[in-house]
């Protein structure tokens, strides 16, 4: 499972912090994905949260994602 999280705050060079967040179900998957992405060459942060079977992303996004993510659950309701 993937979910993702949104900051609170939209800096002057109209950016967001996004955080993805992969969830696993065992230690065995966790540490597949981490060795399969070390080399992604991504921007942002990695975090493997051990206690929680998670690897968190965050990075900066343009704020329009945002938005368009924000009007996307509108469309659901």
């Amino acid at each position: 499972m993937i979910t993702q999280e949104y900051g609170n705050m939209i800096f002057t060079d109209s950016t967001i912090s996004k955080k993805t967040i992969y969830h696993f179900n065992d230690m065995f998957e966790l540490k597949e994905f981490w060795r399969d992405n070390q080399d992604a060459e991504q921007e942002g942060n990695w975090q493997a949260h051990l206690d929680r079977l998670t690897v968190e992303h965050t990075a900066f996004v343009d704020a329009e994602e945002y938005f368009k993510y924000i009007e996307s659950l509108g469309e659901e309701e």
